[in-house]
């Protein structure tokens, strides 16, 4: 049985009229794993171990909104809106848009 790895490929999905990048990596039959970077980091600090973990799952690195490759709030609207609640939403939407919400 041959497993079929995608990635690293960067797309573009979007939460509350921001656009948002992640990076789709693995397997797509597998389980989901959303790895999530800190703060002041992005994507990229998971690949030693995103490259790892593609082997048994469908791994998904985003970028929150601000970092990365991902758009800047709007600092006139929402008071540039980098609050837990937003971020988690941006989490939930990315996974609800790959099939997984």
């Amino acid at each position: 049985m041959t497993t079929k790895l995608l990635g690293p490929v960067s797309r573009v999905f979007f939460s509350q009229r921001l656009r948002l990048h992640y990076v789709d990596w693995g397997n797509p039959d597998a389980p989901p794993l959303l790895l999530v970077h800190g703060n002041p980091q992005n994507h990229t600090c998971w690949y030693k171990v995103a490259a790892q973990l593609a082997q048994h799952y469908h791994v998904i690195l985003p970028d929150l909104r601000g970092y990365g490759d991902s758009s800047l709030p709007d600092p006139g609207k929402n008071h540039a809106n980098y609050s837990f609640r937003a971020m988690a939403q941006d989490l939930l939407e990315v996974m609800d848009q790959l099939g997984y919400g």
